[in-house]
């Protein structure tokens, strides 16, 4: 079974977010950041530009998950369901398994948030 034929089977109206779509979104949905990350095509590249990424959001906070990524990801593609985007990672487990992970989009830092709203979120 292919990715999205699995994932369907959960939530109905998820689909991937094509290259040439991608060029489309409007920055309020996608911060430059993140568009800098998904449009990169070099496949090492893009790895090392998400990890650092998620340096730059939340290193100190989910330094283990980072790590994790680091050493299991295997890729991870822009996703829209309802309307909403999100990022799925394709992630190697223990058993050589592929588990999937969705995650948001975050665009300001875990110090700048803390700041400005007394809330911690690391999406």
């Amino acid at each position: 079974m292919d990715k999205l034929s699995f994932l369907k089977r959960y939530r109905k109206s998820i689909e991937f977010v094509s290259k040439e779509d991608l060029l489309n979104i409007e920055k309020k949905h996608i911060s430059e950041k993140w568009m800098e990350v998904l449009i990169e095509t070099n496949k090492a590249e893009r790895k090392n530009k998400l990890i650092a990424l998620w340096n730059s959001v939340c290193k100190e906070e989910l330094s283990n998950t980072i790590m994790y990524l680091q050493e299991n990801l295997l890729e991870f593609e822009l996703i829209i369901d309802n309307g909403q985007y999100a990022v799925l990672y394709s992630v190697k487990s223990e058993n050589d398994e592929i588990l999937y992970y969705e995650g948001g989009l975050p665009n300001k830092s875990l110090h700048k948030l803390k700041n400005a709203t007394s809330l911690v979120e690391c999406s």
